[in-house]
């Protein structure tokens, strides 16, 4: 039994060698030939014929051995590119049926990209824990945020009160209710009286100061409709249909020309804003960039870029408009800023002078993410993906708990370099170092990624005031994403220059926490002309009393 089982073995580790049974195969069909086929008598055979037959027999061999090779590789060629297209098949079905947002299955709070609402029934007030941050709270509907703002008490007692003297207060229940009153618009007839002095022939009249002189816009309507377009996403034409219903007959051109009347005068402020985010203290920046469609410009593609602040500074968002996604872009508006860029890894923010580049981590780890995706879910967890993913999660876990403790940036920068951080940031770099992925593979781009760019995405142990994402400037271009969806495009550059200032005035008022629409309002109505560097200071929305 022995012997015949070491034999098996020897028979099995023969078959497995790929040479020798393609020897075996040829020597086979070799003999096979000559005796099957009656090629001639072995016997009769000279030396000669015989090695002229075996030389046929080679060129056959490798006539065969040649196609087959051709075929393996056609072979191969295909199953890549099914593998590919069954990876954008799970990557599209994602993006269509999937959450839009990145999670961690061990802990869903890690990449949530945007805050989850809460709701409430049976007219019952949630509480919610107090959140530190930057900026005021939101005015979500909590108890303390109701109690603060309530216009109106209604007091409801038991009808027995009236004739039941023994009725004793033993407590009262609470409860709020939202009531809407629709917006009212109304015309407003302006009379200017003439005088004339009768002796000397003068004419007195008092002007008032319009900011939209022969036209029936006012800063209210102008930050109403403008407020509608691009925070509540109601295109012009819709608005019209609204006003016209109001009885007041106001086209959407009418309405697009005050429009770029109001982003004229709220322009030195827009100016301003720039001045001082490249002049923050901390001087890091986001930036971030996204397509736009422009009817009269020939080109498919326009480009709205977004420039904004660190967690550390006052929130400012900066939208560019550009025909192109030319690195001319950032290399102009960034010719007089020194400091560091948090970008993805677009070619277009390199290499521009005085600033120094910090890559996304979530980026990174995104490349990872979709490799996941066509992954059997058996076989996930000792991949090499797996484990980059893992590492990288849990960086962004401790970068969480030293925001939640309120850690200074050369805290941060301490604890990056040493301790559990740097060992998992380490770990990171190790395993993908090690690895050996096939060639133009996915695993292989996604490594590439990161190790061609290793300097930038190590950038993050020099500051502590870099984030390990991108995801601010991410969220600022949302809300644009959301807005270009409502109303498509924009007809004329000079109309998407108009967008981009609005926008940023808007975003820039609700990243502090105010009102947009009363701060646009109340910013067209006191900024005046060419007003002073004092004046401008004074209407910063994190400044401006409304």
């Amino acid at each position: 039994m022995k012997k015949l089982k070491k034999k098996t073995h020897e028979k099995k580790t023969y078959f497995n060698d790929k040479k020798m049974l393609k020897k075996l195969v040829f020597f086979e069909l070799f003999w096979y030939n000559i005796y099957m086929k009656k090629i001639a008598d072995f016997n009769e055979i000279s030396k000669e014929k015989l090695y002229k037959l075996y030389i046929e027999e080679i060129k056959k061999y490798e006539a065969l051995e040649a196609k087959y090779l051709k075929l393996e590789l056609e072979l191969a060629e295909k199953v890549k590119k099914l593998e590919e297209a069954n990876f954008q098949l799970v990557q599209r079905n994602k993006t269509l049926f999937g959450k839009k947002r990145e999670i961690n299955n061990n802990d869903q709070n890690d990449f949530n990209e945007a805050e989850n609402g809460e709701t409430t029934e049976n007219n019952k007030v949630k509480e919610e824990p107090k959140k530190k941050s930057r900026t005021k709270e939101k005015n979500t509907l909590t108890r303390d945020f109701l109690e603060a703002h309530y216009s109106e008490v209604v007091v409801l007692t038991p009808d027995e009160i009236k004739w039941n003297k023994e009725l004793i207060k033993i407590g009262e229940d609470v409860t709020f209710k939202v009531e809407s009153f629709p917006a009212r618009t109304k015309i407003i007839k302006v009379i200017s009286t003439k005088y004339i002095d009768s002796k000397e022939g003068k004419i007195y009249q008092k002007i008032k100061d319009d900011i939209y002189p022969h036209s029936f816009c006012t800063p209210s309507f102008a930050s109403e409709v403008i407020y509608n377009k691009f925070i509540l996403g109601i295109p012009y034409y819709r608005q019209e249909e609204y006003l016209y219903s109001d009885s007041i007959h106001i086209s959407r051109q009418n309405l697009c020309n005050y429009q770029l009347k109001t982003s004229e005068i709220v322009k030195p402020m827009y100016d301003y804003l720039i001045h001082k985010l490249k002049n923050t203290e901390i001087k890091v920046l986001h930036a971030d960039e996204t397509s736009l469609q422009v009817l009269n410009v020939d080109k498919e593609k326009c480009y709205v870029w977004l420039f904004n602040s660190s967690f550390y500074e006052k929130p400012i968002f900066i939208y560019k408009f550009s025909p192109t996604r030319s690195r001319d872009v950032p290399l102009k508006f960034l010719e007089d800023y020194s400091g560091y860029l948090i970008s993805d890894c677009y070619s277009g923010y390199n290499d521009i002078p005085n600033v120094t580049n910090s890559y996304c981590w979530v980026h990174a780890r995104r490349n990872f993410i979709e490799i996941l995706d066509s992954v059997p879910n058996e076989l996930k967890k000792d991949s090499i993906s797996q484990k980059v993913v893992n590492e990288i999660d849990e960086m962004f876990r401790l970068e969480r708990t030293y925001r939640e403790k309120i850690f200074t940036a050369e805290k941060i920068k301490e604890l990056r370099n040493e301790g559990e951080f740097k060992e998992h940031l380490d770990y990171v770099f190790e395993i993908i170092e090690k690895a050996n992925p096939e060639s133009n593979s996915r695993l292989e781009k996604a490594i590439n990624y990161i190790l061609t760019r290793k300097d930038s995405f190590l950038e993050i142990l020099n500051d502590g005031h870099l984030e390990l994402s991108n995801n601010s400037a991410e969220r600022g271009v949302k809300p644009f994403v959301m807005a270009r969806k409502n109303f498509l495009f924009s007809n004329t550059s000079n109309g998407a220059e108009s967008s981009v200032i609005i926008f940023s005035i808007l975003q820039t008022a609700i990243a502090n926490g105010i009102d947009a629409k009363l701060y646009l309002k109340t910013l067209i109505e006191k900024i005046g002309t060419n007003p002073s560097k004092n004046e401008l200071e004074n209407l910063l929305p994190w400044k401006i009393n409304l």
